[in-house]
């Protein structure tokens, strides 16, 4: 279902919470990711103020599935005490 580019609800566990939220995942469509054929995924909270929420956008290799990017809230919290917004890049092997 994903893949044909329809949306997915999941409970997603948010460990900071201690509780599932509902999560909406779509494909938005393939792409190159530093020369590797790859998935954008995007996914947002499955709520009526899921809309104003930070959204993660990840990106999966074709190939074998491997998490290559997430952009999206950390879950670990800054000098702050906030929650900053990510870029993780995995580099290929």
């Amino acid at each position: 279902a994903l893949m044909r580019g329809e949306r997915v609800t999941l409970p997603f566990l948010v460990p900071a919470r201690q509780r599932y939220f509902p999560v909406q995942v779509r494909r938005t469509g393939p792409q190159r990711w530093q020369g590797i054929d790859a998935q954008s995924i995007e996914v947002s909270l499955d709520t009526w103020y899921g809309g104003i929420a930070p959204r993660l956008a990840l990106v999966y290799a074709s190939a074998d599935q491997r998490l290559l990017e997430f952009r999206g809230t950390s879950n670990l919290r800054d000098q702050r005490g906030a929650y900053p917004q990510v870029t993780v890049r995995f580099i290929a092997a």
